[in-house]
């Protein structure tokens, strides 16, 4: 024998059933999406492929096919500015390679973090303006070294490839190591290049 509190001819009355069948109706209508014959087929296909060995594969190409798939991140070509005359060079050579990869271009301007007063050069003005005119973006990062801060940059962002001027002389470089030695070290997957003045 049911008992008065759980008889559904009971509750009725005070809405208990009502709210039951709008849930069933919510299930059921989930569910109904849930089991539409595209997502049955699509079910189908990944099983024939998961005993054929071929499941990625598959896979992949149904979620192309249904616009599921991640767009792939458009790469990105770091130009580390120092604020100096080779800054102009390191942004044309990092244009030319975001070009020719299809890349975004993004240039960095990093500030030393210290206690000592580093003024803005006339330079970054126009190096900003280069950089807008070749369509990348201009930052400024402050950073300890700008080996570590562009390092920091490129990995935040996906960076394919590092631009960096050669400043140093083999002295300079002996004595002190090169910005774009440390980001090799830092970077070991991303390419590092190197502009030189001639």
């Amino acid at each position: 024998m049911l008992s008065s509190s759980t008889c559904p001819l009971q509750r009725c009355g005070r809405g208990s059933l009502r709210a039951w069948c709008t849930r069933a109706e919510q299930v059921s209508g989930a569910l109904a999406d849930y089991f539409r014959a595209a997502n049955l087929q699509a079910l189908s296909e990944l099983g024939r492929a998961w005993m054929a060995g071929t499941i990625e594969a598959v896979g992949e190409e149904l979620l192309a096919r249904r616009g599921l798939a991640e767009p792939t991140a458009q790469m990105v070509v770091v130009a580390g500015d120092s604020g100096s005359g080779w800054g102009e060079l390191v942004i044309r050579r990092a244009a030319e390679l975001a070009r020719a990869d299809d890349a975004q271009l993004l240039v960095v301007h990093v500030q030393i973090a210290d206690a000592l007063a580093h003024p803005a050069t006339r330079q970054l003005d126009r190096h900003r303006d280069l950089t807008a005119a070749l369509g990348g973006t201009y930052t400024e990062v402050s950073g300890a070294t700008p080996a570590q801060a562009l390092a920091d940059t490129a990995r935040a962002r996906g960076a394919a490839t590092v631009v960096v001027g050669h400043h140093r002389s083999r002295l300079g470089e002996f004595a002190h190591g090169s910005v774009s030695a440390r980001l090799r070290r830092q970077l070991p997957g991303t390419a590092i290049e190197e502009v030189r003045k001639t």
